[in-house]
This record gives C-alpha cells, structure tokens and sequence, in this order.
C-alpha cells in the first residue's frame, strides 16, 4: 500500500514541483503574470487532496485476525475486490489532474512565461545565499531606526514641551503623523512611543492599532482594554455610551497619550473624539495615517514623513545587509552594485528593510548581487500602482525558499495588522502542510526557524508583547502582496456579501463578523475556516465542508459542535480556545489526522472518552480549563503529543475514570510547560517512577500541584521520583505536603533553572539550598508557615556569590520566618532589583541589598531595619513601599538618592525619612515621630504627588510647598498643629489638579494667590477653624469635575462656594453639613448638572421636596445617588449616625426611569440609595422601601 502511495505521490511532484517546476514564473515584459501560477495551485491543492483521501481510504480498509485456511482465499479475494474499487476511483482522478498539467505546461510558451530557476530563484548552493549562524533570545526587539532623527526630536517636542499649543482648548490635543505606505510612520511612532522623555511626561501611555474600516464598538473595546479596564466586568459592558463611560472614568484626571496606529478613515471620530476631554492638561493624542487632511479634524500638528536621502538610505540598507561581526568596509566588492540597488528602493526604509535584509544572506559576490539589481521584478509597480515598495517586497519574496514563501503567504489568511502568536502559526503551517519532515527534528522547531528567517528578511515583524509570548504582525503591504498572490483562494467578509465567490476558494477568514456561509457551502474546496469573535456558528452541518484542514473558531460564543464534525476526515486543525463549549462531540475521535485540539481557556468539563484514538495528535492545549476535571483514560497512547500542558490524575468522581500518572512515560516528546494536577490520588511510589518525568528533555517549564490530603511521608518518597528533566527552565510546586522537599531540588545539575515558585506549602520546615543555581532570575515562596529561616550562605557555592544573577524575591506569608542566614564577607544576591516581603511578622534580619531598585515590605512587625551607618546608601532604590500595620519596630532606613516614589504608613518608630531630590510621589500616613532632616537648600522640585496623613512632624514640610511647581495633587489630613504653615507666602502651583484637605482643626486660612484654573478635584472636611477662602479660589476654578465639602466647615465662604461655582463640569458632589441651602439652589444648580454622576447630600435640612425638583430635572449621566436629610437640630458630625432612630434605604437598580418623582433619571442608574429623615416631606408611593433600625446596630 505504501509502495502505490509513493508512486503517486512522486508522479505528481514530478508535474508540479520537479525539474521543470511552474510554480514560480516571471514575465520577461514588465509584469508577472500569476494567472498560470493560480491555476497551478488549484492543481496542485487538488492532487494534495487527492493522495490525502487515498490515503485515508486505505487506511480504513477493514482489518481482519489473521485468516485461517478455510477462509484465506475468500479473505483475500474480498480485500483485492475493495481495494480494486480504490485504485479505480483514484486513478481516474491521477488521470484528470495530469491532462489539466499538461495543458498548463503547453501554455507556458503562450503567455511568454520563462522559469526562474537560474535566475532570480536559484537553489542554495548556487545562489550565494548564507544561512547565518541562529541565534535566540526570548526578548523582542526592532531593528534600529535610522534616517529619522530629527522627525523624532520634533514631535517629542510637541508632546512632551507644549502642554496645549490652544490656550482655549479642551482636553488633549491631536497630533499626526503623515506620509505614504511603508515610509515609517509606525516604526517612527513606537520610537516616540517608547523615548524616555515620553514615558516620563504621562502618567498613562496607550497603543491601539486602528486598521481599515473598524467597527467603533470593537475599537472602544480596544481603548478600554489599553487604559486597564479589563476586569471581570469587561465582556458584560454592551454598546457604546456603557465603553466611553468606562474608559473616561479610567481616563479621566490622568495626563495620558493614547496613539492610534494605522488609521485609514476617520468616521468613527465623533464617537471618540469626546473621550479626549477627560484628561489633564497636556494629554495627546497620536495618529499615524496615510491621509493629510480629514474634514471635520483639525490636528494641532501634522507632520508629513519624506523619503529617505540617498546618505540615509545607504545608511539603513548598510545596517541591514551587514551580518554579525562584518563592518562596511566588508561591502567594499559590491558597493557600486549595492548604491544602484538602493537608488532602485527609492528612498523608502520598508523597500530598503526588505532588500538589505534578503542581501544580508546572499554571498558578497558580485554576480550574486548584479543578479539581483538586473531582475525584471523591479520594474512591477503591484496592482494598485505601489512604487518601489511593491517590487522590494516580491523581490525578496522571490529569493525565500518555497515553504517559506507558502508561510508568508498563509499569514494573510488574518486581517490587517492582526497579532498572531507564535504557536499558533506553528501548528497552522504544520495543518497545511507547509513544514517538511527532516530527520532529527521536529517539525515545530523547523516552523520556529521558518518565523525566524521570514523576520530576518523583514517580511514578517515581531509585535511587542510578554516576553514569554513572541507575536507577529504583517506590514499592510507586505499584507497586500500576500494577498494579491493568494489570489481568489482567499475569501474575506466583504467578498461573501457581494455573492461572487471564486469556485476555488479555499480560505474563508473572519472576526467579529457573523456570517452565512450557504455560498461557500456550493463550493466544497475550502481548507481552512476561520472565524473568530462570533455569536453563533453558522453551520449546523459540515458534511458540504469535506477538504477542511483548519477550523478555528476561538474566542467566540458558541455551545456546541454539530456531531458532522467527525466526517471531516482531512480535518488537522481545531482552535476552540476561549468558547463557551462545555462538551466536545464523540465523533471527534474519528478524525485520525488532527494534530491540533486547543482549548485554552474554554469552559469544557469533558474530553471524549475514546480521544486516544487521534494518534496523530501533537498539541492538546488544555491552559485555563478549570473546568476540566479528569482526562481520559488512555491519554498516554498519543505518543506523538508535543503539548499537553496539563495533566489531571484521577477523577473527582470516584469512578476510576481518570488517567493514571504512569501514563506520561511515554510521552518523551513534550515540550513546552507541563501541569500536573492532583498528585495526591497517585495510588502508589510505583505509578510516580514509570512516569519518567526526567526523560521528557524539551520540557521547559514545570508545575506541579497536590492537595494537602496526603502523609508527609508518602509526599515525600512520590516527588523524590519526579525529578524533572535537567534543562528545566521554571519550576512551580504548589501546595506540597511534605516536611522536606525531595534531594533533587538541591541539585547542582540544574544550571538551566531561571525561575522557582514555592506556594502554600504549609508543612514545610526547610527550604532547599538553590544558592549555587547560576542562572536562577526570580524566587517566589509563599505560604511556607513553617520555616524559621531562609539560609543563603555560601555553604553550597565554595565561597562564591550566593544567588549571583537572582533578579527578583518574593516572600510571602511565611509567620514563623525569623531570619537571613548569610556569610557577611560572601556577595548574597548582589543583582538583586525587585524585593517584596510581605505578612512575615517574625523577621528581624534581612540582608542589604545595595543594587535594590524596588522596595516592598508590609507586616513584618519584628524588622528594626538594616543595621548599617548613617551614610550607607541604596544608591539604586526607586521605589520603596512599607506598611508597618499590625505593628512595627521599624525604626532605621537608608538614605536613598535616586528614589522616585515613596510611600510609608504606620511606622510609629521611625524617626528620620530617607530623602531624594528626584522624588515624585510621597506618601507618608499614620508615622507619628517621622520627620525629614533638610537644610533650606534642599528642594523636591520634581515632586507632583504628596500625602500626609497623621503625621504631625511633616507639617515643616509643607512650608517648602511653593518649591513644588511640578506637584499636581495634595493630601493634607489629620495634621492637628498645622496652624498658618500654608499660609506664609502666595502659591503659583500651575499644574495643582487635585486638593484634599481634612480633619486639621487648627487650620484658620488657605494660601492667599493660589492659582487653581487647572483644579479638577477640591475636598475640604472637619475644618472648624477654617473662616476664609481665597478670593482666587472662587474665580479660577473653571475645571472643577468633583467637590467635596463638609461635613464641620463654618465658613461664609462655603455656601458662596456652592452659589458661585459653575457647575457645568461636575462629575462628583458630596455636600455635608449646610445646614442654611436650600431647594431653590438645588432648583436652580440642577439646570447645569449635565454630567453629574454622582450626587451626595447630607444634613442639609432646608433641602427639603427633592422629589420634585428631580422630577423636572434630567441627569443623564448620573449612576449614583445618596440623599440623607435631616431635621435642623445641630449634631456633630461624629455623633449625628448615631442619633438617628431609624433610617428608610431604598435600593433600585436599573429602574431609575420607572420610579415616581424621579422618572427623568437615566435609565442606566446603578444605584439609588435615598436615606429619609425628619425634614424630608414626602416619598412617593411606589417606592419599596426597607426599615432598618439603626439602634441595633
């Protein structure tokens, strides 16, 4: 059988890709014509299909035991009858698949199409080409910018130095960035994007990716997931009004820079153009786009790239032809050839990113390289007339190898400037076939060097992401080429709605669009279905889709998968990540040939019990499915699995239907990360040792996770026979049982180990000895309750640094930790950045770290601090964050000169704050002895946030607070001697947004000339001795959006505060205590509340018929409401709660529209909580309402 199948196989090779190969032609008269090349694909798909069923029908023949005599001739007279019937039907399909060859082949001579392998396509070994010697890293990075200097400096300058170049606009202003495709417009962007002066300048930076024509709910979803607002609310969030609220409550009073990238077309403007207004003062807004004028938007600055100079050019294509250790002089036998080569690119960096980069791999001979500058591609302009970028971009693509060329090409099957992750396109290039075997090596790792040789041709760009997750993206032309190539065998949405479908079609690819496919079911050739981000599946039957390879319906809604799914027999592909299927069909199993079953983060309970029947299975992706209880029995059969990155032992449910952990020993071919679950129900040592955990070499990470149900004693012996493979990368051991952890973890044959995390293992004693471990980066012990100390000397290194490359060290959770055991003349940790220690009440020693740059440490009630002399410093330390809560003996801490943001709490023993000219955020609160040592030179001029709070010897602070001009928010509370101290010279506090003042009762007066015409927030409370404002106060507080005052504030000026102030901006009003307001303020305010959303009143006695100024009064925007009326009695504001005899609550939700009184309230209010006192008149009769009796309370 085997022999036929290579015959065929051959035959048809020998048509399509042999000697005499079509597969890549040229026209010799100015432009490549493809028509041939695509009808020779359709052939070539054909014949694929054809050797694929033939195959599965031969596999299928039914078995039978071995004959005996009796039934041996009519046996195999039966099999000769079927098979027969097989070679049949596929050799009249060989036959017409040759006649349509060969008509091909005729009309070569036709079209003057001439073949290209002596010319511009030649093989390896006769081309010159090079294949540098690999080398990775896990980190992404671009290529260096080149030519584009100056147009950085200049547009660093008008977002970082202008804060609003229109005195009178609102909001953040825009500025673009212009010129034609593949000029750098992104590449200068993310160069802006990531200069230190701008991450500097925002407090909020965000990148959104914009594309052709797209859908404004998709693009606010985009915004708000950029800003932070991906909670678990995130997918409830329905329409547009609900997504720009939520992105401007994240935006708002917050100096951010949002850059939309990529932008063709400008009708979704007015949708977002209001959200820029959220935002402080100097915020900006960044578009790059090919157009440079768009009607209705005005950019504060437009900035149109220009070509390269021919210096410049010669400059970048120069840095990218170089290779490794070669200098330009190296160029010298070809530069002649290599300037003409750049004057052909025009003076576009893509066209010279391009061509350097396929010359990087080329011989420096020069008939190589003429070859390249006389090729007739360069004088093809593309379909759409694309200039130099066109021609650079086939070009190159010409000189790539032909499974290369079939990857690049897959890539568009996506939209435009979709991010696709490295491991999917793996598996999707092995689905299609495009990955040779090669013996020695898997065909995921030769898919990986395939992505690395496309990006070092600058055909394929890496996107910045996680640095454990490499992405990658098409450039739009490289994506338009892609696609012109590709021809009618792609299908995307808007060619389906126009009815005119090419009967080759074989990819259909979509997101976010729920489509009907009864076209595509008329032509039953497609091979790949992608449809992401839908609501229902739009096939209830698959039989119509039958060459099916690829089927991904990944982050969409649907429940369930028709039982047809089981006939397609080619079908190598499934990505059901991200659904909301809770049970795959059995039929499932039928498909010999699946590869690929990705199931991350699905809700799915169940995996079809007879799943070991996929031998052919590589990558079963089971991350997040914590639904998932068991797997099957069985699972081990899939020996050829490289992804199974969880692993359940047993069942839950007491049937024995779970499978065994022995299961894993033959699943030598893992790679990746490995979870195993539930070692607690492995039956016996026995199981643990046939699992072979240390012959599974490409593994890279492993968990493992056990409930703490077990002996410490069996513990113990099971993990001691888990020792995992030596070039282990991250180790994790959650919820360990055991005293002591196994021998091996203290090996020293795992040099590889970057990263180990210890979590709830509550019955430790000890931790291993991992000081000698030379590459270990990040430490993470939690919940270790038991073990007294962390020994880190230098025992296990024969004198040498201990730890000596760990970066990061968390401890956490750790109560009977008492102590560092370290050599004081041995280097511990000497590149240790990041340290937190958290809920670690008995600590008292703690090494000192000079190379710190981030500083945590919360409930560690025994830490005196370091014990070192006054003038040792943590010269590095940024970032220091200490909570002394229950308690604290803290009473010492280095001086710290380069720290930028400090924030201490409840350390009652700490006398003397370490100080830094560069600070910008202070937070000091509860620290009752805390002072700073200044002389009157010191300065904290770069300071924009401080706090104190219950810290009455910071109160000398704020006298320098005219030396604060870059502060923009202030929090003054609990500073009981603080008298007139804000009060000895005018302040010109500019960017000052933010004042909260509280609970300083011997505060008498604010600063005289304070210029507030940028405050958004203003609380003033528990300020009895307050008698005046400011008379600027009341003028230049324009941009007020949230007010706060009272409770215990006597001054006229309050109620002048309230009568005078424009509230057309509100946002937030919380009122207290006014005792003398009545309704006909509310009456009259109401008018201009448009964007009130939160409203507060309380003991406010005159405020009386509020139902009926409300039901007049419409507020649109408002979400909460809390009104609390009482009788005109004086109580004082710690007392009048529990005065009260009873208090009526009424809570509504989402039913603001129907209640009496207040029927002209949005109906997008959340919550309604009206307190009812004596005072308040009436409460209309609909309301349902519950009693509480606050006595009892």
């Amino acid at each position: 059988m085997e022999e036929v199948i290579s015959f065929l196989w051959k035959k048809v090779v020998r048509k399509v890709v042999g000697k005499e190969s079509l597969r890549v032609l040229f026209v010799k008269r100015r432009f490549l014509q493809f028509l041939t090349y695509w009808r020779l694909n359709e052939v070539a798909y054909d014949a694929h299909d054809v050797i694929d069923l033939h195959q599965i029908q031969c596999r299928d023949m039914p078995t039978v035991p071995k004959p005996t005599k009796v039934r041996k001739l009519l046996t195999s007279l039966s099999s000769l009858q079927t098979y027969s019937q097989i070679a049949r039907g596929i050799a009249d399909k060989i036959k017409e698949i040759n006649g349509r060859l060969d008509v091909l082949y005729k009309e070569k001579d036709l079209f003057g199409l001439a073949l290209m392998l002596d010319e511009a396509c030649p093989s390896e070994e006769s081309s010159g080409f090079l294949r540098e010697e690999r080398q990775t890293t896990s980190a992404i990075t671009e290529p260096s910018m080149i030519g584009r200097e100056e147009d950085e400096e200049l547009v660093v300058k008008w977002l970082v130095q202008e804060p609003n170049p229109r005195e009178n606009e609102e909001g953040a202003s825009v500025i673009a960035i212009t010129g034609m495709g593949g000029i750098g417009k992104t590449a200068l962007a993310k160069k802006i994007y990531n200069n230190g002066s701008v991450r500097d300048c925002f407090e909020k930076r965000m990148w959104v990716c914009v594309s052709e024509r797209p859908n404004p709910l998709d693009l606010f979803r985009k915004i708000l997931e950029e800003v932070g607002g991906k909670d678990d609310g995130f997918n409830q969030l329905i329409g547009l009004n609900a997504l720009h609220s939520e992105i401007s409550n994240h935006l708002k009073d917050r100096k951010f820079l949002l850059v939309l990238d990529d932008v063709w077309e400008f009708g979704w403007w007015q949708e977002l153009g209001s959200l820029w207004k959220g935002g402080t003062s100097g915020s900006k807004v960044m578009i790059t786009t090919r157009q440079t004028k768009v009607e209705g938007l005005d950019f504060t600055h437009l900035h149109q790239l220009t070509f390269l100079t021919e210096k410049q050019s010669w400059q970048l294509f120069v840095d990218r032809a170089l290779r490794r250790g070669e200098v330009e002089q190296d160029l010298d036998g070809v530069r002649d050839v290599g300037r003409d080569i750049v004057n052909k690119c025009g003076g576009l960096p893509l066209a010279l990113n391009a061509v350097g980069s396929m010359l990087r791999q080329k011989e420096r001979r020069r008939p190589v390289w003429q070859n390249i500058l006389n090729s007739p591609l360069w004088k093809w302009r593309g379909p759409q007339n694309n200039n130099d970028v066109f021609a650079a971009i086939a070009l190159s693509y010409m000189n790539i190898s032909f499974p290369l060329r079939q990857c690049l090409i897959h890539c568009c099957s996506f939209p435009k400037d979709y991010e696709m992750k490295k491991e999917s396109l793996v598996r999707l290039w092995l689905a299609e076939g495009f990955i040779p075997e090669e013996k020695g090596i898997d065909m995921e790792v030769l898919a990986e060097r395939y992505l690395e040789d496309l990006v070092g041709c600058s055909l394929l760009q890496t996107v910045a992401s996680d640095t454990k997750v490499a992405v990658y993206a098409l450039h739009d032309i490289v994506h338009d080429f892609a696609l012109f190539i590709r021809g009618e065998e792609h299908v995307s949405v808007d060619l389906l709605k126009t009815g005119i479908v090419s009967p080759q079609a074989r990819v259909f690819s979509s997101v976010g669009a729920d489509c009907v496919l009864e076209i595509l079911i008329k032509h039953n050739k497609l091979r790949a279905l992608i449809m992401l981000q839908i609501d229902f599946f739009p096939v209830s039957n698959f039989l119509a889709f039958k060459q099916l390879r690829i089927l991904d319906l990944s982050s969409s809604n649907i429940l369930d998968l028709p039982e047809s799914i089981g006939d397609l027999v080619l079908l190598k592909y499934i990505n059901l990540s991200q659904t909301k299927i809770l049970e795959l069909p059995e039929s499932i199993t039928k498909l010999y040939d699946l590869q690929t079953l990705d199931l991350t983060n699905s809700d799915v309970q169940r995996l079809p019990d007879r799943i070991s029947s996929l031998g052919a299975l590589r990558h079963l992706d089971l991350r997040g499915t914590f639904l998932l209880k068991y797997l099957p029995k069985g699972i081990g059969k899939l020996t050829c699995l490289r992804t199974l990155n969880k692993f359940v032992v047993g069942s839950n449910l007491g049937d024995g239907r779970g499978s065994k952990l022995w299961e894993l020993h033959d699943l030598n071919s893992l790679r990746g990360h490995l979870t195993i679950e539930h070692l607690e129900r492995v039956d016996n040592i026995e199981e643990s040792k046939q699992a072979q955990l240390s012959r599974k070499e490409n593994l890279q990470s492993l968990m493992l996770f056990s409930e703490s149900t077990s002996s410490p004693e069996k513990v113990e012996l099971l993990y001691e026979e888990l020792q995992p493979p030596e070039g282990l990368i991250e180790l994790s051991i959650i919820c360990y049982a055991g005293v002591n952890f196994p021998t091996w973890m203290s090996s020293k044959i795992y040099y590889c180990l970057e990263e180990i995390t210890f979590c709830d293992c509550k019955f430790l004693e000890s931790l291993p000895s991992l000081g000698h471990l030379p590459n270990l980066l990040r430490l993470e012990i939690s919940g270790a309750e038991r073990v007294k100390d962390f020994d880190v000397t230098s025992n296990h290194v024969g004198g040498r640094a201990v730890f000596p490359k760990l970066e990061k060290l968390k401890l956490i959770d750790m109560l009977s930790l008492e102590e560092f055991l370290f050599d004081a003349g041995i280097e511990t940790m000497p590149c240790l950045r990041w340290l937190k220690v958290s809920f670690c009440p008995k600590l008292r020693v703690l090494p000192f770290f000079p190379a710190l740059e981030e500083l945590s440490i919360r409930g560690v009630e025994e830490w005196k601090g370091w014990a070192i002399k006054k003038d040792v410093e943590m010269p590095c330390l940024k970032r220091m964050d200490i909570d002394g809560r229950p308690r604290s003996n803290l009473k010492c801490l280095p001086n710290c000169p380069s720290l930028e943001d400090m924030t201490i709490s409840h350390c009652h023993q700490l006398a003397e704050l370490p100080h830094s000219r560069f600070v910008e955020r202070l937070s000091i609160q509860n620290c009752y002895r805390a002072c700073l040592m200044l002389d009157s030179t010191f300065k904290m001029e770069k300071l924009k946030h401080l706090e104190i709070i219950n810290s009455p010897k910071l109160a000398p602070l704020l006298e320098g607070i005219q030396d604060m001009k870059e502060l923009k928010s202030l929090v003054v509370c609990g500073m009981s001697k603080l008298q007139q101290s804000l009060n000895k010279s005018p302040l010109d506090l500019h960017k000052l947004e933010s004042v909260r003042i509280e609970d300083c009762h011997k505060l008498v007066s604010l600063p005289h000339g304070l210029h507030l015409n940028r405050m958004k927030k203003l609380a003033l409370k528990d300020l009895p001795q307050l008698t005046s404002l400011p008379s600027m106060l009341l003028d230049n507080m324009k941009a007020l959006e949230v007010l706060e005052l009272g409770p215990n504030i006597h001054f006229i000026e309050g109620h002048g505060l309230l009568q005078n102030l424009n509230f057309s901006r509100l946002r937030c009003l919380k009122i207290f205590g006014f005792h003398e307001l009545g309704t006909e303020w509310l009456r009259c305010k109401m008018k201009n509340m448009d964007q009130l959303e939160e409203l507060v009143i309380e003991d406010c006695p005159k405020l009386v018929s509020i139902s009926d100024v409300l039901k007049h009064h419409s507020l649109p925007k408002l979400r909460i409401m809390h009104i609390a009326c009482l009788s005109s009695y004086r109580v004082h504001t710690r007392q009048w709660r529990r005065s009260l005899t009873c208090s009526l609550v009424m809570n509504s939700f989402r039913m603001g529209n129907q209640l009496s009184g207040l029927v002209n309230l949005s109906s997008r209010l959340d919550a309604l909580i009206i307190n009812l006192f004596p005072g308040l008149d009436s409460l209309p009769e609909t309301y349902v309402v519950e009693v509480v009796d606050l006595m009892n309370h």
